[in-house]
């Protein structure tokens, strides 16, 4: 079973090569497009992420940049998937991109190219004296996210830290027993995980502890 966020699994990200979604592997999350997370909004399609030295962040993009028009087709009005329909096209394609910043408007063209997302990162922080791991996971698709966590905590737990910041943000989701392997290095003994219930009986319920 698969946790699927939106009608194509790709609200946040720009997509894979057309007729094929992202692949994951342990080198990261594998797709082609622009190399940006999106976000629709009434008007606009607000840029949540961009990945470093990926198409769009080579074009000039930056987060909370706003996408007005792509190939001059406006986007107000367009759900996820049709603004990612158009993102997305095969490697070596250029997309017409119609920007706002702030109060600045402008035209962007972004060559397509093949994006690789690490999926599981994490590095150690000093806030004022205090020591924290950051972790954070883009998704649970490829099926070595958890031993991925497991590793990176591994190689950075020490008795001198004083937390971990898990940072969840506009994770797209993926393979339900990756994130149940995830949940439960952070849960207690005997927590509930995951609880799965028949949509033709309701009162039937499977419990992953």
């Amino acid at each position: 079973a698969r946790i699927v966020p939106a009608a194509d699994g790709l609200s946040t990200g720009d997509g894979g090569q057309r007729g094929a979604g992202p692949s994951g592997g342990r080198e990261g999350l594998l797709y082609t497009g622009i190399g940006a997370g999106i976000q629709p909004m009434v008007d606009a399609a607000m840029i949540t992420s961009v990945v470093s030295d990926g198409p769009a962040h080579l074009a000039g993009i930056r987060a909370q940049d706003f996408i007005l028009r792509v190939d001059g087709i406006p986007v107000a009005g367009l759900s996820a998937a049709g603004i990612v329909d158009r993102l997305r096209s095969p490697s070596g394609t250029e997309v017409a991109l119609h920007l706002k910043r702030r109060d600045q408007v402008f035209d962007l063209s972004v060559r397509r190219g093949a994006v690789t997302v690490r999926n599981v990162v994490a590095y150690e922080m000093i806030d004022r004296g205090w020591q924290f791991v950051y972790l954070k996971i883009d998704s649970f698709l490829p099926p070595d996210t958890c031993r991925d966590v497991q590793d990176a905590l591994a190689a950075r737990l020490k008795p001198t830290l004083n937390g971990l910041i898990l940072d969840l943000r506009d994770n797209s989701g993926g393979l339900i027993d990756q994130a149940v392997c995830v949940a439960d290095i952070f849960l207690p003994d005997g927590e509930t995980v995951l609880e799965i219930r028949r949509v033709d009986d309701p009162g039937q319920r499977e419990s992953v502890r």
